[in-house]
């Protein structure tokens, strides 16, 4: 919950009337004796109540701020004690604990150092030191004066009781009640003395009622008729809810009657007359005379009689001393008259002299009225800077003479009044005539003949301002060409010099819109290279028109002059490439060329939504920035154009160099296949020649059988070259497509080359497993199922003594963007050394088996043609991995 001074008193008496409700239903169980537990239900609502009293002046202490919240504090420790001596009380009762007095007495009774520090240090500073010293003689007075009398109404009733015990007792009411009286005694000293404290009194009140209810308790209890739900145990519970309230909106509430403030000032002067003659009275009764406690009840009143004696002595002393500030005063002002005097004789020639200085200064200044901010005299030097006459100026604002914008004169008015003076503020104002004005502005408030005003003191900066502006242009202007050369320099891209340049010119001229248009002249084209604007345009990057649009601006820009329209909209019928720019709201154009060895090879334009906005100035500021971006387009175009001869060059080398390795690995493979070639070839031969001398001879013996077997031999020998050269050719012919390539699914090549290898596959009792849904390839059909045929035909021809012979097809991944397929059996495998060779042409690892040794050579050149490679995994024994990739789509 936040509580704010406006909303604090309603909260807390919302929460007042929540507590009084919960209070009343232990309060009506008690009064019905329910369930025969009276003292129960009393003690529960007495309980309920003071903590409800203590949350109460919680609230109004997280409400309050400053002084009165250390008040509410100190209050709120007060009514905590209590609440937590109640509780101990809760806990003596329950457990039997009748002792008198007992530990929650001293809870008890820490409310009354708390609530009397708090109600007498909230009128601190707020009445004057004698009062205040008669408020604290008024407190001991009250104090004193109830004990007193208290003692001598439980004297002959407590005289069974130990002193400790009647000093408890008697201190119960003391508590309340003189709290409250002090309390109530510095309200009224403060609101008839200053009228400044706002105290209400439900406080005050609920002292007194607590007090009351202790009073009559306690005589009830010394003659022990106090049974359970009696009206004073119920007015404990309600009085205790009042302090609470009291506390959480003391010093809250104004009390403006008239009445009461001549009553409280009445009251401050009648109490000596009321307490003394009730004190000789209350000395001399019966009561006291048979009392036990006589003798210490005379001393209190006695004590009571003189302290009220020196009270109004004091308030006597406070008036006397009253009379004589009085005559001291009356003195002291008749001593500021004649000093008046003499100042205002002061202030008349001050003013001569200062109308002098105002009159012959320099300095132009005025003088304005603070309540309405008009003109009441100005100087010469001001009327001349503002181009006016004075007659134009008197009664009149800077904001009516149109010297100032309305948002910069409301600037310096709030600086004014936050500051009291305004102190060399820049401001930019202007002449009758218009022209522009930069003042350093200093502004005090002042009096002059009885009215309040403003003093201005100018000074004009406007040629300073205008050399400042023209050097900062200027340095501007640098910075961007030594950019733009820097880009230039350090091979920047055109784009990023482009964007640079044109931003930069934008700051620089404070134009709307800034574009560079480059010419093709072989597609008579004009492209929008970039342009850089405030809002969306109609003509964006990118963009290209025909150069038969501006032929007169091409014949001025071919000439290497500037291109000027002034106003667009004066033109009688805009062309169309004009229409856009009008439509953004353009009205002048400034188009320069730019020139390449020579060459116009663009445009370099500028617009701004102002008539005859572009001066000889901007002009060629606009010249130089295209002149430096005409040089980086040129360079970058030589460097674009040397990057791709570079190139060229580079990719040429790269070429030959792939050449050269290509034709050294052909010829080493020629030298190889030479060499084979005259090997293999030359034993079919040898063996044909030397079984041709042996038919001669059987045909001179006549042996038939051997000739026949002579003749048999020469045929195979014959086979076998002729099979020989049928490999060789194929081999020749690798390296060109047998049919145009295509996307083919690798396992429906590996079941025609299945289909193939069946006979093979069949006699060895080999167990082919193929891997389902193997991914598609990219090549010819012809040649990759030769690869797959040659691979199974190898894995099943050396299968060895293998009693289980399997042969497995399968994927595994990828390698550079090409799937990895594998061909693995578990035959009698291959030595680590004989892993390269097995692919060389006629190498037989067995010379006994079957073929010409041409296979896997066959397999790797179709392979590498595809852009795959292959290579084995094997060890004696362990079987063979013959691994090899394919690619998925064609090269790109």
């Amino acid at each position: 919950m936040i509580l704010t001074p406006t909303s604090q008193p309603k909260i807390i008496l919302k929460a007042a009337l929540v507590s009084l409700i919960i209070v009343a239903i232990p309060i009506g169980l008690t009064a019905a004796d329910f369930l025969g537990r009276a003292a129960l239900w009393e003690n529960v609502h007495w309980t309920l109540a003071t903590w409800g009293m203590t949350f109460l002046g919680y609230l109004g202490w997280r409400a309050a701020s400053g002084e009165i919240r250390r008040v509410r504090g100190m209050m709120t420790l007060g009514l905590l004690s209590y609440a937590v001596g109640q509780i101990l009380w809760d806990v003596q009762w329950a457990i039997g604990y009748t002792a008198f007095p007992a530990p929650s007495d001293i809870f008890y009774l820490g409310i009354a150092p708390f609530l009397t520090v708090g109600l007498i240090s909230t009128f601190r500073n707020r009445i004057s030191r004698a009062d205040e010293l008669v408020l604290n003689l008024d407190s001991t007075i009250i104090f004193i004066g109830l004990a007193t009398a208290i003692f001598a109404l439980y004297g002959p009733r407590a005289s069974s009781l130990s002193v400790p015990a009647t000093v408890v007792l008697v201190a119960y009411p003391v508590v309340f009640l003189a709290a409250g009286a002090a309390g109530l005694v510095g309200a009224l000293a403060a609101r008839a003395q200053f009228r400044t404290l706002n105290a209400p009194y439900i406080l005050l009140l609920g002292l007194g009622v607590s007090g009351a209810c202790w009073v009559i308790w306690n005589s009830l209890a010394l003659d022990r008729i106090i049974p359970p739900g009696t009206l004073v145990a119920y007015g404990f519970s309600f009085a205790h809810l009042v302090v609470g309230l009291g506390v959480g909106v003391w010093d809250s509430v104004p009390s403006t009657s008239p009445r009461f403030d001549r009553w409280a000032k009445l009251s401050l002067w009648i109490l000596p007359v009321i307490i003394i003659p009730m004190t000789v009275i209350f000395m001399e009764s019966p009561a006291v005379e048979s009392s036990p406690l006589r003798i210490p009840i005379i001393i209190g009143g006695a004590i009571v009689i003189l302290l009220a004696v020196i009270r109004q002595s004091l308030l006597l002393w406070e008036r006397d001393g009253l009379l004589t500030r009085e005559r001291h005063l009356l003195q002291r002002a008749e001593g500021e008259l004649a000093e008046r005097k003499r100042a205002e004789d002061a202030r008349k020639k001050s003013e001569d002299l200062f109308s002098k200085a105002f009159h012959g200064s320099p300095a132009p200044m005025t003088i304005a009225r603070q309540a309405d901010r008009t003109y009441i005299e100005a100087n010469e030097a001001f009327l001349r800077m503002v181009e006016c006459s004075l007659d134009e100026v008197l009664g009149r604002t800077s904001l009516e003479l149109n010297l100032i914008d309305a948002e910069a004169r409301a600037e310096i008015i709030r600086h004014l009044q936050e500051k009291g003076e305004v102190r060399n503020v820049e401001v930019q104002a202007r002449s009758k005539s218009g022209r522009r004005l930069d003042v350093l502005t200093s502004i005090e408030n002042a009096e002059l003949a009885g009215q309040a005003c403003t003093i201005t003191t100018m000074l004009d900066i406007t040629e300073r301002k205008q050399a400042e502006e023209k050097i900062q242009r200027q340095n501007q202007r640098l910075k961007v060409l030594r950019e733009i050369d820097t880009a230039i320099l350090s091979a920047d891209s055109v784009e990023n010099i482009v964007r640079a340049a044109l931003d930069h010119i934008r700051d620089l001229t404070d134009c709307r819109r800034a574009s560079l248009t480059l010419f093709d002249w072989e597609n008579n084209e004009a492209l929008m290279f970039d342009v850089r604007t405030i809002n969306d345009t109609l003509i964006p990057k990118g963009t290209r028109m025909p150069l038969a649009l501006f032929p007169d601006m091409l014949q001025t820009l071919l000439k290497n002059q500037p291109a000027l329209i002034n106003d667009l909209n004066a033109l009688p019928s805009p062309p169309p490439q004009i229409q856009p720019g009008i439509k953004e709201g353009l009205r002048s154009l400034c188009v320069l060329p730019l020139f390449s060895q020579s060459n116009l090879i663009g445009a370099f334009s500028m617009s701004s939504e102002i008539p005859g906005f572009f001066d000889e100035e901007k002009i060629n500021l606009g010249r130089e920035v295209a002149n430096q971006v005409a040089i980086a387009i040129t360079q970058s175009r030589m460097v674009e154009a040397l990057q791709h001869l570079n190139t060229d060059l580079e990719q040429r080398a790269r070429e030959r160099e792939s050449l050269i390795t290509e034709l050294t690995a052909k010829n080493a493979e020629l030298e190889r296949f030479t060499y084979t070639v005259s090997h293999d070839l030359k034993s079919p031969l040898v063996t044909m020649k030397g079984f041709l001398g042996y038919l001669e001879q059987d045909a001179v013996t006549g042996n038939v059988e051997r000739l026949k077997s002579d003749t048999k031999r020469i045929a195979n020998a014959v086979d076998k070259m002729s099979q020989l050269l049928d490999d060789l050719l194929e081999l020749s012919r690798i390296g060109r497509f047998v049919n145009p390539p295509e996307i083919i699914s690798l396992e429906e090549l590996a079941y025609q080359a299945l289909e193939l290898t069946q006979g093979r596959i069949q006699e060895r009792g080999v167990a082919v497993e193929l891997q389902p849904n193997l991914p598609a390839v990219y090549g010819d059909r012809q040649r990759l199922t030769e690869v797959l045929q040659n691979l199974l035909d190898n894995a099943a021809k050396y299968m060895g003594d293998q009693p289980e012979p399997r042969i497995e097809i399968g994927h595994s991944g990828e390698e550079n963007g090409n799937l990895l397929f594998y061909i693995k059996d578990n035959g009698i495998g291959i030595a680590l050394e004989y892993h390269e060779r097995v692919f060389g042409l006629f190498n037989k690892l067995d010379a006994r088996s079957e073929g010409t040794g041409i296979g896997l050579a066959l397999v790797r050149r179709i392979i590498e043609f595809h852009g795959g490679r292959i290579w084995v995994e094997s060890e004696p024994g362990k079987g063979s991995t013959f691994f090899f990739t394919l690619p998925t789509k064609p090269e790109a």
